[in-house]
């Protein structure tokens, strides 16, 4: 992590563009991506505000910036990056002439499971009886979305990982 704040800091003038906020006490920073995809978090938030807002630029230098995201959350995740071009991360406190003090991180998530999509299944083992004496890990951390429709299911299947069984009987508890 790397320690910040926003005390006695004062606008930049770059136009907000699509984020909000109050950008009266921007402080900047950037980092080169090692994968197309980063988490920036915000931590230990302390201060007038913990309202934090950060906006993010893609390019090479401060004059070619173009607007990339705005996260309102103290953590966002980027995707759609270059590897080796630059981010800059613009960070503020959401209300006018506040000041606060915070920590701030960039993460690489690990590569998807192996059961990301339906051809990598993982294929269960199905258990005699009532009792799941046989049971499998999973995650849906770094999953991606399958591009199959949940209809006529609920839910969002962004991180959506696949599992397979071979019924042994015409009724099977899941």
């Amino acid at each position: 992590v790397t320690p910040g704040t926003t005390a006695f800091a004062t606008a930049s003038g770059n136009a907000l563009g699509s984020c909000s906020g109050n950008p009266d006490d921007d402080v900047w920073y950037s980092f080169v991506p090692t994968a197309t995809a980063h988490r920036v978090s915000l931590l230990n938030i302390t201060g007038g505000s913990t309202d934090m807002y950060m906006k993010f630029y893609r390019g090479t230098d401060c004059g070619t910036m173009v607007d990339h995201a705005c996260s309102d959350s103290e953590t966002a995740n980027l995707t759609g990056l270059t590897i080796g071009q630059p981010v800059f991360v613009r960070v503020y406190t959401y209300g006018a002439g506040i000041a606060s003090n915070f920590n701030i991180c960039v993460g690489t998530a690990p590569p998807p499971p192996a059961n990301d999509d339906c051809a990598g299944a993982v294929a269960l083992t199905v258990n005699t009886g009532m009792s799941c004496t046989s049971q499998t890990a999973g995650t849906v951390q770094s999953a991606t979305n399958s591009g199959i429709a949940v209809t006529p299911c609920a839910g969002t299947a962004d991180d959506d990982v696949w599992y397979s069984f071979t019924a042994s009987q015409a009724t099977h508890i899941v």
